[in-house]
């Protein structure tokens, strides 16, 4: 069973409405860091969607100021400098505890990692030297005991 045509549209207006928001408060965020861009921001970019469309960089940039889309290109890059700043700069207080990043996978138990750190320990370590068998040497004295 499909999607109705208006449950589309309601999602798609929902999704929308939460981009648009994220870029709005990110375009407010760079102003108020007064983060600027620098020609070589520009010319990474150009770089990257050069490889992202299997292109060079020259093509993109002509593409860009033929198509006039320079100012959206700007608009992304200074988002996405506002995102690095933030990630630069935030201060993670809280989060899950172990057990539930270990239970998400995202995490190895610490007893699991142990165990196979004092296995590989134990391989790493030389056997003992087997201790001379007295009926193998003629010559030995018997210990006292």
């Amino acid at each position: 069973e499909g999607t109705s045509r208006e449950d589309y549209e309601v999602r798609l207006r929902q999704q929308t409405e939460t981009m648009l928001r994220a870029q709005l408060v990110l375009d407010a965020l760079s102003r108020k860091l007064e983060l600027t861009l620098a020609s070589s921001d520009l010319d990474r970019e150009f770089a990257r969607l050069a490889m992202e469309h299997r292109t060079d960089a020259r093509t993109i940039a002509r593409l860009v100021r033929e198509q006039g889309t320079l100012p959206v290109l700007v608009g992304d890059v200074l988002r996405r400098k506002a995102i690095d700043t933030l990630l630069e700069t935030a201060e993670v207080t809280g989060g899950p505890d172990q057990a539930t990043l270990v239970g998400l996978g995202l995490e190895e138990d610490p007893a699991t990692v142990a165990d196979r750190d004092a296995s590989a320990d134990a391989e790493l370590e030389p056997e003992p030297e087997p201790e001379p068998d007295a009926e193998l040497e003629p010559d030995a004295e018997p210990e006292e005991s």
